[in-house]
């Protein structure tokens, strides 16, 4: 199994305390440094390969934005102006711990991508499961391609799972098993609350299927070994088209 030595050596205090700096640096970094210049050069799609592996994130910084989704509003002086609802896209620094799939990377790598979210799914301490594109030059993070890494109580690495992992080729629920989280469990709990509106009844049914519920939080039922999605991408070698399950 993918060993989970990295996240033993660091006490449960030291990832907390770590992870509220890692916060509060980049909470500062994004309001302090000077966005980077974005003019990396494009990926070359020809040369493309995928790669998927752990990472743990060192830093971010954001690159200077020149468009932005959002809502065209009225300036006071009567001329149009965009209200940016998109954060800009950023460089992410992060150590390899593991890597899972792909030509080799070295154990320190730097990355461009963007998220609906910003920052905080790559910033809040956890370990990352992430999908790189690289055409041996530059590197990227397709769009929300991450996903919380965690251990089980053998110590051994895992991602939860809540049904296909979207950014990878279908076929990743098939890979789920019955799994209790021993780290970080708390950073996978969601708040649970009795539903305000009527539910419909398939996603309670999803819901109660996915999930353990203990009236206060809810936690994942479900985790996929990281040494499970190695071996499932080996046999399944994907084209670059392949490389996701997400229905257009």
């Amino acid at each position: 199994m993918v060993s989970a030595r990295y996240i033993g050596k660091q006490s449960a205090s030291a990832r907390a305390w770590r992870a509220a700096f890692l916060g509060t640096a980049c909470s500062c970094a994004a309001a302090c440094v000077t966005p980077l210049p974005d003019d990396r050069p494009a990926l070359a799609e020809d040369r493309a390969e995928d790669i998927v592996a752990v990472i743990d994130v060192i830093s971010v910084r954001d690159f200077e934005r020149d468009e932005c989704f959002g809502y065209i509003l009225q300036a006071p002086d009567g001329t149009p102006e965009v209200f940016c609802a998109s954060p800009p896209p950023f460089n992410v620094w992060a150590k390899v711990v593991t890597q899972l799939y792909g030509p080799h990377v070295p154990q320190s790598i730097s990355f461009k991508t963007a998220s609906h979210w910003g920052h905080r799914t790559l910033t809040d301490g956890n370990l990352k499961l992430v999908h790189l594109v690289t055409d041996g030059t530059v590197v990227l993070m397709p769009n929300e391609a991450a996903a919380d890494v965690g251990t089980d109580q053998r110590g051994d690495l895992f991602t939860p799972s809540y049904g296909e992992i979207g950014w990878l080729p279908c076929g990743t629920d098939a890979l789920k098993e019955r799994v209790i989280f021993r780290s970080p469990t708390d950073r996978f709990a969601e708040e649970w609350q009795e539903p305000a509106f009527p539910t419909p009844p398939e996603r309670l049914a999803r819901d109660n299927f996915y999930f353990v519920n203990d009236g206060e939080h809810q936690y994942p039922r479900f985790g996929i070994a990281l040494d499970s999605i190695s071996e499932f991408l080996h046999d399944k070698h994907p084209a670059r088209d392949d490389f996701s399950c997400i229905e257009e």
